[in-house]
């Protein structure tokens, strides 16, 4: 691979990293496992599909990438994929994923559908050995927004401004972050190059960090907390030397002015632990966390914090020590 489209590449993740944010992961970067399409010609080819307000935002900046190629719109209504397609003059216009999948090669799959459509169109697409890129959230149900093995990606300088539009969740995520997990479980993030990002390089966040409390409220079974997820093995430097925006915010709140490369709210669901006999106030401590809720974070040579965000930063801390654990890998995706 030529250098200027290495470099090509990671300025693409610099500046479309803040789109995929999600109660899941962000960002939402699904990889198929094996036998996804070798980029040809030094370009991604790309299918967007779901042409509504959202696309307004990503098409712009995917257009203008030089080592991008945009080859199909799809939407069920397909007026608005014909309007896109003209807007931007991408050539194949589909009325649905199955003839988008049949149809002209593409290596990477953007969806900026209606979250119920989200999941199915997703597993679909890396069903069909395609890349997915997912607006949030990845899947839209508890069931299906757990397991997610974000590995082999590159996210450095991600500092750039975050262009999506006001009132979308994913304008609430500062520029300047890496990845990060929202409010989902048992996932793993591994063998990743982070560096560069000025908020935090992966952050390990509740729902309650996103103060959208009535959306969360809305499903009786969503879960607020992320348990038993696993971060090891990543490189990762210079991340959360100088937080902005909502990242700032946080820093703040527990009296520190900066974040790290591996950084958790530390906020955890004492019903699941104590039950109603539990004293909120007082918090969990983290050696009580049942195995199978607790995060791991074992030492990888990345810098840590436990931001004890429930309690203001009372018990905050850089000691990873009840953390250096294990979890089983995730298996690859069968095909």
């Amino acid at each position: 691979m030529k250098t200027n489209e290495t470099i090509a590449r990671r300025q693409f993740l610099k500046e479309t990293a803040l789109l995929g944010a999600a109660a899941g992961i962000a960002p939402n970067l699904l990889s198929a496992e094996s036998g996804a399409s070798p980029f040809k010609g030094g370009k991604i080819r790309v299918g967007e599909i779901g042409c509504g307000s959202v696309s307004g935002s990503y098409l712009p900046n995917l257009m203008k990438q030089p080592f991008i190629e945009v080859v199909s719109v799809c939407d069920i209504k397909i007026e608005r994929a014909k309007k896109r397609a003209e807007q931007y003059k991408v050539p194949n216009v589909y009325p649905n994923i199955d003839e988008m999948l049949a149809g002209v090669p593409f290596d990477l799959l953007v969806n900026t559908t209606s979250m119920p459509s989200h999941f199915p169109v997703n597993k679909k697409a890396l069903q069909a050995k395609r890349h997915v890129w997912s607006e949030k959230p990845i899947a839209l149900t508890v069931k299906d927004g757990k397991r997610a093995n974000i590995h082999d990606n590159v996210v450095e300088n991600n500092n750039g401004m975050n262009f999506a539009a006001t009132g979308n969740i994913v304008h609430d995520v500062p520029p300047g972050t890496g990845m990060f997990v929202l409010a989902s479980d048992r996932n793993e993030i591994h063998d990743n190059k982070v560096m560069g990002n000025q908020s935090v390089g992966v952050a390990i966040l509740s729902w309650f960090v996103a103060l959208r409390d009535p959306e969360g409220h809305a499903d009786p079974e969503f879960d607020w907390y992320p348990e038993g997820n696993f971060v090891h093995d990543n490189e990762m430097k210079d991340n959360g030397k100088d937080p902005v925006d909502r990242a700032k915010l946080i820093a703040g709140l527990v009296g520190i002015d900066a974040l790290s490369d591996v950084t958790w709210d530390g906020i955890v669901d004492g019903g699941k632990i104590y039950g109603d006999a539990g004293t909120p106030d007082a918090g969990v401590p983290a050696s009580e966390i049942p195995s199978q809720l607790l995060n791991c974070f074992p030492d990888d040579g990345s810098t840590f914090l436990n931001l004890d965000l429930e309690h203001n930063g009372r018990a905050k801390t850089q000691d990873r020590s009840v953390f250096e654990c294990q979890k089983p890998s995730l298996s690859p995706i069968k095909l």
